[in-house]
């Protein structure tokens, strides 16, 4: 049949436009198939893939024995999108179930977040392992688990100040934690996973790039040092009503730390919110003050090294120094004209004082190259310089102060490396926290320490026995230990109040020393601040415990030396301990004459370990328990005749 007339015009048209259409159509299929098909590719495969980080665990942090710091444990948050549960009692009764939370409660939020079109709700934080697994068997489309692995402090606040925590991102804030992040976190890799509609991932597909594995940090710090220096400083600083304090021990061979506590402390799982709470602040590192007497020793030592006096020079040290319009007066009693070593001992301001004037012209540069005015790297973030000031000469005012330790700030942990200075000979070295990133269980010692001579060792050796008097029988007798000789300073400064401008009622007491005296071990610097007590009263007693317990841990033997015996007839040492018969005595009974060289040890057996050591500390002698319970063996054995000072090994079942 012929078609003609307008019907067949419309027939001719149509064929035009389908030939047209299916033309179009065909080109467009080349075009996508041929010309774009790599870019249509990646299209789809963008929307069929996610690339996601992968993370290997956060690293722990050890002490310098092996004991676990930090450690991370793996975990995970569980999210529920509220808008795609269709039955809100369902899904309250199915979590709560798992979770062990209360169903009512979860009904109530899963509610009131449906009508306030929220789409996201955390159920449970950390969720336990089993948990996890149980909550992935589900496979519902309205959960929703989110790796949160949680970073635990097995020794609760230890050496808080020097660890750190994480922050809600799991980020370092403060201590180890932040400056030595990079090492505990490694770098994270990535990973192309397929994901469905919802881009929930169904499918591991490849790993684009591999994480670098975290490194595990190992500090100096010994946690029993660490234990007994917080344990003593928290002590002292509630019974003198001090609000803050902190205490450094370094080794004096290797000056790494064993010790870096500071007051109050907290519990770095969980850390204090505020920043400005004085619990979140590393006093050691972060609290400059103004030093006061503990100056004396390296002024002193600074102008006998520049030749300015002799060791034998006579100092006056009397009751004022006038210097322009400006009185200086000394504390106590006027002490007159004393010899050098007993400006010391005594603790004068004002013989030091004169002494500073007369090293003026290299008094600032002497304290510069005791670190003064300068941070000592230690790993710890905010650490403070603290501020020493240039005085001139003209202006001799400034210069005592700045001798009699006015008007500079200074650090613990600074002084606690001036100090070392005075321990080692006289060679400046910064202290050391790192032992080591460890790399395939290889300790690779991070101790690249620039050591600089400051002193010479016979300055040196005359300022140690100078600090020994001070502790012997100057204002530093309650740093004894029994059994070891030590040499230190004490401080005593006012509190500045920058608010009102003006000294305060309040002190900041302080001790820094070394023991044993002749051949210094460990350095411990103590500082106590806005409390009631003074350097000898508050600080000293500090030394005297975590120094006694320092040098028994690392079995250093006892260096006291005790004077001559008196005459006696025959043998017998005239110090000897009261020998025990039939059941001991009890500690309290247990008493010897400690001016003998020499005693008879009695026997110790069925005493406990506080008896025992009760016991030892009363005769001198440094106790060594081994176990726990009471004593069953001894050595020296009981009849055995030893000396002061010696250690006694206490075997306890």
């Amino acid at each position: 049949m012929t078609v003609n007339g307008p019907d067949a015009r419309r027939i001719r048209w149509l064929g035009f436009a389908f030939a047209f259409w299916f033309a179009a159509i065909a080109a467009q299929l080349v075009k996508v198939d041929v010309y774009r098909h790599d870019d249509y590719a990646r299209m789809a495969a963008r929307q069929q893939t996610a690339e996601i980080q992968v993370s290997s665990p956060r690293a722990p942090i050890f002490d310098r024995n092996g004991t676990l710091l930090a450690a991370t444990l793996p975990g995970a948050d569980i999210a529920i999108n509220p808008l795609r549960i269709r039955d809100g009692g369902t899904a309250s009764r199915i979590l709560s179930g798992i979770l062990l939370i209360d169903q009512a409660s979860l009904l109530h939020r899963i509610e009131e977040s449906r009508n306030a079109r929220r789409g996201f709700l955390i159920v449970k934080r950390k969720a336990l392992p089993r948990e996890v697994a149980s909550m992935r068997s589900l496979n519902l489309d309205w959960l929703d688990i989110r790796p949160n692995d949680e970073r635990i402090y097995p020794q609760g606040s230890l050496a808080a100040h020097v660890l750190g925590w994480l922050d809600w991102k799991h980020e370092g804030a403060e201590g180890i934690e932040q400056t030595m992040g990079t090492d505990l976190s490694g770098h994270p890799g990535e990973m192309r996973v397929q994901v469905d509609a919802l881009r929930r991932s169904i499918q591991s597909a490849e790993i684009l790039t591999g994480p670098e594995p975290a490194r595990p940090v190992t500090l100096t710090i010994d946690w029993r040092i660490q234990a007994s220096a917080e344990k003593h400083l928290a002590e002292s600083a509630r019974k003198w009503a001090s609000p803050t304090g902190a205490v450094v021990a370094i080794d004096a061979r290797t000056a790494e730390i064993l010790a870096l506590a500071s007051f109050p402390a907290y519990d770095p799982a969980h850390p204090p919110e505020s920043a400005t709470l004085p619990d979140r602040i590393n006093r050691a590192t972060r609290a400059p003050f103004e030093p006061g007497n503990l100056i004396q020793p390296l002024v002193i030592a600074s102008a006998l090294e520049q030749h300015s006096i002799t060791p034998d020079q006579l100092v006056d040290a009397g009751t004022s120094l006038a210097l322009g319009s400006r009185v200086f007066r000394e504390s106590g009693n006027r002490m007159g004209v004393l010899p050098l070593s007993e400006i010391l001992s005594r603790s004068s301001n004002l013989g030091t004082m004169r002494v500073g004037l007369l090293a003026a012209a290299g008094l600032e540069r002497s304290l510069r190259q005791f670190g003064f005015g300068r941070k000592t790297g230690i790993p710890l973030p905010s650490e403070s310089a603290g501020v020493l000031p240039s005085p001139r000469l003209s202006d001799p005012d400034a210069i005592a102060s700045l001798a009699g330790g006015y008007g500079l700030t200074a650090t613990l942990i600074q002084l606690s490396r001036a100090y070392l200075a005075l321990a080692n000979g006289g060679i400046l070295v910064d202290p050391i926290l790192i032992r080591s990133p460890v790399e395939s269980g290889r300790e690779d010692r991070s101790t690249s320490k620039v050591a600089v001579r400051v002193l010479g060792s016979d300055t040196c050796g005359w300022t140690a026995k100078a600090l020994t008097a001070a502790v012997e029988s100057g204002t530093g007798t309650e740093a004894r230990i029994p059994g070891y000789t030590a040499a230190g300073k004490t401080s005593t400064t006012q509190d500045w109040n920058p608010a009102l401008r003006a000294y305060t009622n309040r002190f900041t007491a302080s001790f820094v020393g070394f023991a044993p005296a002749a051949k210094p071990r460990i350095v411990i610097a103590v500082a106590l601040w806005g409390g009631t007590g003074n350097g000898g009263g508050a600080a000293a007693p500090v030394f005297q415990a975590v120094a006694g317990d320092t040098l028994r841990l690392l079995s250093e033997p006892g260096d006291a030396v005790a004077p001559k015996p008196a005459k006696s007839k025959g043998n017998t040492p005239v110090g000897t301990l009261e020998t025990l018969s039939g059941p001991p005595a009890p500690a309290s009974e247990l008493t010897a004459d400690v001016s003998a060289v020499s005693a008879i040890m009695p026997s110790l057996a069925g005493l406990t370990g506080e008896e025992a050591v009760r016991f030892a500390a009363r005769n001198g002698f440094v106790p060594m328990l081994h176990g726990k319970g009471i004593v069953v063996a001894q050595r020296p054995g009981a009849g055995k005749p030893v000396a002061y000072g010696s250690v006694l090994h206490l075997e306890l079942q």
